[in-house]
Formats: structure tokens, C-alpha cells, sequence
């Protein structure tokens, strides 16, 4: 699982540090995007043990797995609401209850496997 959870909070780490504002703005899309396919491509080549992650997880220490990923994605976005406020284009923040909502989202296409 260490694998995976580094395929998925590595992109928000390294994008923001090294990258001066601006470039984050002009390259977000890039980057969110490779880094969306690599997610994929991770997941559906070790489909089994996501399957199994997503759906059975209860009970062990991955229980809160798409809780603690939702959470980095939500940091990771007041980080960059942040840098795009520093650029004088303020965006409207994110309200506390959608991220109960990012949760469900995540997981809830998992369901039925």
C-alpha cells in the first residue's frame, strides 16, 4: 500500500515547493493530468488490491484510506487557492461538508465490485 499511497500524494507535494506561483497556475493541468493517468494505471493494474482497499477495508489500518486521500487533495487545493489569491485571483473556498461528499464520491463507484 506504501506504493500506492506515494503514487498518490506525491503529485501535490513536489508541485507546489519547487514551482514559482505562476508556473503552478500555467502547469496545473499538466501535471493534474499525468499525474490522474499514473493514479489509473496504478489502480487498474493492481485492480484486486484496490478493489479490495476500497471495498473491505474496514477493520484495518486502510479503513480511512479515501478519508486521508480526500483530505490531501483538499490541502492540496486551499494550498493552490492560496497561491492563486498571492496572484490576485481569489477563489471562493471550499465548504467543510463537501468534503464528506469528495469522500462518497470516491469510493461510492467502487461499490459494486
Amino acid at each position: 500500500m506504501t506504493t500506492s499511497w506515494a503514487a498518490f500524494s506525491r503529485p501535490s507535494r513536489p508541485f507546489a515547493l519547487p514551482l514559482p506561483p505562476q508556473r503552478q497556475v500555467d502547469q496545473l493541468s499538466q501535471v493534474s493530468g499525468r499525474c490522474m493517468e499514473d493514479i489509473l494505471h496504478y489502480a487498474y493494474d493492481h485492480l484486486a488490491a484496490c478493489q479490495l482497499l476500497l471495498c473491505c477495508a474496514e477493520g484495518t489500518r486502510y479503513a480511512d484510506l479515501v478519508d486521508e486521500m480526500v483530505a490531501v487533495e483538499i490541502q492540496a487545493t486551499h494550498n493552490y487557492q492560496d497561491v492563486l489569491g498571492s496572484l490576485g485571483m481569489p477563489s471562493p473556498r471550499i465548504a467543510p461538508r463537501w468534503s464528506t461528499s469528495w469522500s462518497q464520491g470516491c469510493s461510492g463507484p467502487f461499490s459494486n465490485w
